[in-house]
């Protein structure tokens, strides 16, 4: 129900909460205690301009999109008696520059603070457990976030395009870093990461263009796909001994890499995991593995030399193609078949081991561009094969080991 005496307009908005709205100064408060309403739609005072909100101690919740779109509140304090911020609370309220969050807070909703561009800092109390997605995201001023001792879990996208975000430091008592988290921070150059994260989300800091260095706890079990792609500025980062496997485009695009050592914990390099890594010059791939994705290695123009582990059967799709400086390569024992284009553009390939007894089958264009004079060498038992199979008897120096 809504009341309106000149310019002094009055509601309620929960069980025990009224709201009176002061069209002279802008201000809207709301007295009494308990739960706010949720809002099957707007707020009663969606319509007003609200410049300031005075909310009282005794408020158990913000609701649902409570105030949404306020353009011109600059501040608000959540009363210590709040417990949850819930989704869309404060979304797009533009000019919102100041939030003080109470100790007493455990959940902060997606889209809590959505797109809030004038707000420059953040303190996350110890209570609050879990930050929601998109919560902070695209609140282009952020340039400082305090993470309290208490949260789990950091939704996706929850401080994606946070462009003035510098550093962020993670505490231990988070196990999960949700896909997106911290994309497109593209000021964010110093990242540290707690002791309990158990598995960093599909492109949770992807083109974070000024991140350089990264260490990754021994906790982690999961690097998800694009992680840390587009990190163009990205030349130091471990894998720690917990990783199994290195997912999908994990580390694409990082140009300023020049090497990773991959631990024995790891079996497979997932698609395009370091494509496109143009300074990458050494890399060295345990025995452990036992697959390689296509693209894997795709355009990593200054790398010189490659051992492929002695467990992979398949050398994928353009896996080393466009290495324009690789000067050599071993072919393991194992090694059955070679898919297309998997060495093509590889101009500056002197030589060439392959210990495969059976010559490995090779798709269309393996060796496409590869000089065909180039030494290569086989054992000596499988020598007349080689220089008869479809696809080696291009070749016009097979030598014997």
């Amino acid at each position: 129900m809504e009341t309106n005496q000149e310019n002094l307009i009055s509601g309620t908005c929960g069980k025990n909460l009224t709201w009176f709205f002061n069209k002279e100064d802008g201000i809207l408060t709301i007295e009494g205690s308990g739960e706010m309403d949720s809002f099957e739609h707007d707020a009663p005072w969606f319509e007003y301009e609200i410049k300031k909100v005075i909310l009282p101690k005794g408020l158990l919740n913000i609701s649902l999109c409570a105030f949404r779109y306020c353009i011109e509140l600059t501040e608000i304090v959540i009363p210590d008696t709040v417990l949850s911020i819930n989704d869309g609370a404060f979304i797009k309220c533009t000019a919102l520059s100041s939030v003080i969050i109470s100790n007493n807070v455990t959940s902060i909703g997606e889209n809590a603070f959505y797109e809030c561009v004038s707000l420059a800092s953040i303190s996350i109390p110890d209570s609050v457990i879990s930050v929601g997605q998109r919560a902070f995201a695209k609140c282009a001023a952020l340039s400082s976030v305090i993470i309290g001792n208490s949260v789990t879990s950091i939704g996706a996208d929850a401080f994606s395009e946070c462009h003035n975000l510098t550093s962020i430091i993670i505490p231990d008592s988070v196990t999960s870093i949700g896909e997106y988290a911290f994309n497109k921070c593209t000021a964010l150059s110093s990242v540290t990461i707690g002791d309990g994260v158990k598995s960093i989300g599909s492109r949770a800091f992807s083109e974070c263009g000024s991140l350089v260095s990264i260490t990754l706890p021994n906790t982690i079990t999961l690097i998800g796909s694009f992680a840390f792609s587009d990190c163009e500025k990205l030349t130091d980062i471990n894998i720690p001994n917990s990783i199994t496997s290195i997912e999908a485009g994990v580390f694409s695009d990082c140009t300023s890499l020049t090497s990773i050592k991959i631990p024995d914990s790891v079996t497979n390099i997932g698609n395009s995991a370091f494509e496109d890594c143009h300074n990458l010059t050494s890399i060295k791939i345990p025995n452990s593995v036992t697959s390689i994705g296509v693209f894997a290695f795709r355009n990593c123009s200054n790398l010189t030399k490659i051992t492929i582990p002695n467990n992979v059967i398949i050398i994928s799709l353009q896996t080393f193609a466009l290495c324009t400086s690789l000067v050599s390569i071993t072919i393991p024992s194992g090694i059955t078949h070679v898919r297309k284009r998997a060495f093509a553009g590889c101009k500056a390939l002197t030589s060439m081991i392959s210990k495969a007894v059976t010559p490995p089958t090779l798709g269309k264009d393996v060796f496409d561009e590869v000089d065909k004079s180039i030494p290569v060498f086989v054992s000596k038992k499988s020598l007349e094969k080689y220089k008869t199979a479809e696809g080696w008897r291009e070749f016009t120096n097979i030598q014997p080991i």
